[in-house]
């Protein structure tokens, strides 16, 4: 409950902090032409179209998620995550109940839900299907270049209470190596 807390706590702090430096407002014109983009990219998103959803990305797009320290680039990027993400959850959705922008930024707050049918992929292997449903709460921070594409996105989330909704009784012990355990010598 108390990571819970912290975690609304830190999205509510990163939102605000957004809106000193960056997304305060903005232009009737931007706000229009971005909410746009938004609804484009979060109907192409339910629908899983996938390079529809990379055209609304710059072709050198940087992307920096809560699950990856280390930000990638480039559309390729966009299409690998969510191709790999739906086989994980089939049936995920996304809405999103806050919006605001300024001039070259967007800012949503979103929930996205679905089922893990599929394997996730991870960083230390791929996670087998659980049957598990994670419901999500999101942030996501974009900048939009002159020719209306994202140029950057940054998206956060709680990992941890992610991973709490896949595995309740705690995560499985998952290597990126063999099992060779139970292997006969």
């Amino acid at each position: 409950m108390l990571s819970k807390r912290l975690t609304i706590i830190a999205v509510i702090t990163l939102l605000a902090g957004v809106g000193i430096v960056g997304c305060s407002g903005g232009s009737a014109d931007h706000s229009a032409q971005y909410r746009q983009l938004v609804d484009k990219y979060v109907a192409a998103y339910n629908n899983h179209d996938i390079d529809e959803v990379a055209r609304l990305y710059d072709a050198n797009a940087m992307l920096l998620y809560s699950d990856s320290p280390t930000p990638r680039f480039g559309r390729q990027q966009v299409i690998d995550g969510l191709n790999s993400f739906f086989i994980a959850f089939p049936d995920v959705r996304m809405d999103y109940s806050f919006f605001m922008s300024d001039s070259t930024f967007f800012c949503i707050e979103a929930t996205w839900k679905g089922t893990q049918t599929g394997p996730l992929q991870s960083s230390v292997g791929p996670v087998p299907p659980t049957g598990r449903t994670v419901e999500m709460r999101f942030a996501m921070i974009a900048e939009v270049s002159p020719e209306g594409l994202i140029v950057s996105d940054r998206g956060y989330y709680n990992v941890q209470d992610f991973i709490r909704q896949l595995f309740p009784k705690g995560m499985p012990r998952m290597t990126s190596e063999p099992d060779t355990s139970s292997k006969k010598k």
